[in-house]
C-alpha cells in the first residue's frame, strides 16, 4: 500500500510539474544567407517553394500537399497531411516585400493546436540575416510532451535544416 501511495504522490507532482511549465513558447534560429534578399524572400513568401527545403516536406516526401488558389504573399495557402508529419495547413498573414513573411499554423493531428510562424529578413554586408521565428501556446498536453522530449532542440534542429536548404538554394 506504502508503494502506491508513493507512486500516486509522484504522479500528482509531476503532473503539478508539467502544468506549472510556461503556457507559451517561442522558438528562434537565424543563418546569415549569402544572397539578395530577393532572392531569400522568394523562398518564404511562395508556399510553392517550401517544398524544395521544408525540414517537414524532406522528412516525409509523400505527404499529400493542397495548395491553394493563392500561394504567394498575403493569404497564400497550402495544407499538408502525412504519416509522419500529421496534417494542417498554413496561411500568409502578412507579406513584407524582403523584410518580413508571417504564417499562420494550424495543426489538425497528430493534436489540435495554432501557431505562429513568422520570417524576418535583415540585409547585412554578408547578405541576408533569415530568422525563422515559431511562437504559440501550449496547452496540457503541449506541456506534457514538451517535459518528456526538448520540443526546442528538435524544432531547433528543424528549422537549421530550413535554414540550411534555403542557403543552398539561393547562394
Amino acid at each position: 500500500m506504502l508503494i502506491l501511495q508513493i507512486l500516486v504522490l509522484v504522479l500528482v507532482l509531476f503532473l503539478i510539474y508539467v502544468q506549472s511549465r510556461p503556457n507559451d513558447f517561442r522558438y528562434e534560429r537565424s543563418r546569415v544567407i549569402k544572397a539578395s534578399p530577393e532572392a531569400v524572400f522568394e523562398q518564404v513568401n511562395e508556399f510553392r517553394n517550401w517544398e524544395k527545403w521544408s525540414p517537414w516536406i524532406e522528412m516525409e516526401p509523400t505527404a499529400k500537399l493542397t495548395h491553394g488558389e493563392n500561394t504567394t504573399g498575403e493569404g497564400g495557402y497550402y495544407r499538408w497531411d502525412g504519416k509522419k508529419t500529421g496534417a494542417g495547413s498554413c496561411t500568409i498573414l502578412r507579406s513584407a516585400p524582403n523584410e518580413a513573411v508571417d504564417v499562420a499554423l494550424e495543426f489538425e493531428r497528430p493534436m489540435k493546436s495554432s501557431s505562429r510562424a513568422d520570417f524576418k529578413l535583415e540585409s547585412n554586408s554578408e547578405g541576408v540575416k533569415l530568422t525563422w521565428i515559431m511562437a504559440g501556446t501550449n496547452n496540457f498536453i503541449a506541456k506534457f510532451f514538451g517535459v518528456l522530449m526538448n520540443s526546442e532542440k528538435m524544432i531547433a534542429t528543424s528549422f537549421d535544416r530550413g535554414l540550411e536548404r534555403i542557403a543552398h538554394l539561393v547562394e
